[in-house]
C-alpha cells in the first residue's frame, strides 16, 4: 500500500485502485490511519471495503461517508441490480 501511495505521489499516475483483500490481515486501528493518509491526497483513490462499519473511528467514518462513491450490499443495492450468486435458468 505504501508503495502504492509513493509511486502515486512521486508520478503523473492519476490513480489508484485497492481492493478489500489488502486490508484482511491489517488491523482495523491500522487501516483507519491509512483511510487519514488516502484523504491528504489530491489524486484518485479508488478502494473498496467489506465493512466499513468496522472502522468506526469518528474520523475515519466522516472520511468514507464524504468520499463515498458507491455503496452495494445485499438485497436490492447490488451492482446493476442482480444477486450474481443466484443461479439463472
Amino acid at each position: 500500500i505504501l508503495l502504492d501511495l509513493v509511486v502515486l505521489h512521486q508520478t503523473q499516475l492519476p490513480a489508484i485502485a485497492h481492493d478489500s483483500f489488502l486490508f484482511t490481515d491489517i488491523e482495523n486501528s491500522t487501516v483507519c490511519q491509512i483511510i487519514k493518509i488516502y484523504n491528504l491526497f489530491k489524486k484518485q483513490i479508488f478502494v473498496s471495503l467489506t465493512d466499513k462499519s468496522t472502522y468506526n473511528n469518528s474520523e475515519t467514518s466522516e472520511i468514507i461517508k464524504k468520499s463515498e462513491v458507491l455503496s452495494l450490499s445485499a438485497n436490492g443495492n447490488e451492482l446493476f441490480g442482480e444477486n450474481w450468486k443466484v443461479n439463472k435458468k
